[in-house]
């Protein structure tokens, strides 16, 4: 069945229960789309504060749903194709006439509190993602609930990935490599660069259909920015009609999904005839991310991931050009835990995925950036995308 399979379930599943154990809890309650996604296999397209949405996974394994009818017919079809991880989902409706549906928006606290008091969970241990105001109303409601926020040791849950989430990144990766071709054969100077982005997003899709037929594969992002506007990471709010720029750096970033599991990938460009010194930054860079990748081993410190990157650059009089964070973790969304990868001095763990990316950004040159998805491994890292990065490989001309 395609999607993610019922050993990965059980593999979150375990090590949820073992949090539980060590936290003495009877249940974990999740309320941020991320972590709903991540433990019920169903992706949330409602935004919690205008249609809120509870997860609960209990210490023997049952779980319960509590969504708004705009996730019915979604639930349903997930249900016949084997792919829904929860047991139990109850559905609220946006409608004034309550006679007509079980529950309605505006019982939302008396909702959840019937759901935890029928899943025997009335005087229960519960920990929590976040405790918004009405979850802690339903557990006062309920008199002997307690709710622990759990933070940090919740969030490790996700470091290491099952191997079927690892080949699923794996497989996501490679189209995201095959992208990278279509774009060096369709970017050329003076070319509209919206227009480039949006037909290597119509061929990717077509390749994923090819590749993948019926697996949930989303493109969240392919987007090229050229030029002194591309010094904005995220681009400079005015990018409509803008070209590829000529003898000037541009920089390519594709964000997709596959079943659940986000990749990421970015590749620069030397465009026309750039000089010298830009094609000194672009290398430099490339050394950065190459010695930052390297240090990505298990057993050694996560922080060595950017402090490799960090004295490469520094070396070559880039140092105070670095920023930004050299790397982050990668799973069920794109910027996934550890979120702090400068500051972590605890050892990598094997199975962990992250997108190594340091790079600079001179705001009257452009964006230097080169962004690659890995493994971690005991000897060395597994490059999950794979396209070239060699200086000829980023020429455009």
């Amino acid at each position: 069945m395609p999607g993610l399979s019922r050993e990965v379930r059980s593999y979150r599943l375990g090590r949820m229960r073992g949090l539980m154990r060590d936290h003495h809890c009877d249940a974990l309650a999740f309320t941020g789309a991320d972590w709903f996604e991540w433990a019920g296999n169903h992706a949330i397209s409602a935004l919690s504060w205008e249609r809120p949405f509870l997860l609960v996974v209990t210490s023997d394994g049952r779980t319960l749903a509590l969504l708004p009818e705009l996730s019915r017919n979604a639930i349903e079809a997930e249900r016949r194709r084997g792919t829904l991880w929860i047991d139990t989902v109850a559905f609220y409706a946006e409608s004034r006439d309550a006679t007509q549906h079980k529950w309605i928006a505006t019982q939302w606290r008396e909702m959840v509190v019937h759901a935890l008091g029928s899943f025997g969970l009335s005087r229960a241990r519960i920990g929590a993602d976040a405790v918004h105001d009405w979850l802690r109303s339903a557990a006062d409601a309920l008199a002997a609930i307690t709710l622990i926020k759990l933070g940090n040791p919740l969030r490790s849950l996700r470091w290491i990935k099952h191997p079927e989430e690892i080949a699923t990144m794996r497989r996501c990766a490679s189209l995201s490599d095959w992208a990278v071709d279509v774009y060096r054969r369709e970017l050329k100077s003076g070319r509209l660069l919206a227009e480039v982005d949006f037909l290597v997003s119509a061929s990717l899709a077509a390749e994923a259909a090819r590749r993948h037929p019926g697996e949930n594969f989303v493109i969240g992002r392919l987007v090229t920015h050229s030029g002194p506007a591309s010094a904005c990471p995220h681009g400079d709010g005015a990018s409509n009609g803008k070209v590829l720029e000529r003898d000037a750096i541009a920089v390519t970033t594709l964000a997709t999904r596959l079943n659940g599991l986000a990749m990421e990938l970015a590749r620069p460009w030397l465009v026309g005839s750039p000089g010298a010194e830009l094609v000194r930054l672009l290398d430099c860079v490339r050394a950065a991310q190459e010695a930052a990748i390297d240090a990505s081993v298990a057993g050694r410190a996560i922080a060595g991931m950017h402090q490799a990157a960090q004295d490469v650059l520094n070396r070559e009089g880039l140092g105070a050009h670095l920023r930004l964070r050299a790397g982050h973790a990668i799973g069920v969304v794109m910027h996934d835990f550890p979120e702090n990868v400068p500051f972590d001095d605890r050892p990598f763990l094997e199975h962990e995925t992250y997108v190594v990316e340091p790079a600079i950004y001179p705001p009257d040159i452009g964006a230097f950036r080169f962004a690659d998805a890995i493994a971690i491994r005991n000897a060395e890292p597994e490059l999950l995308t794979r396209a070239p990065k060699d200086r000829a490989a980023q020429s455009l001309h």
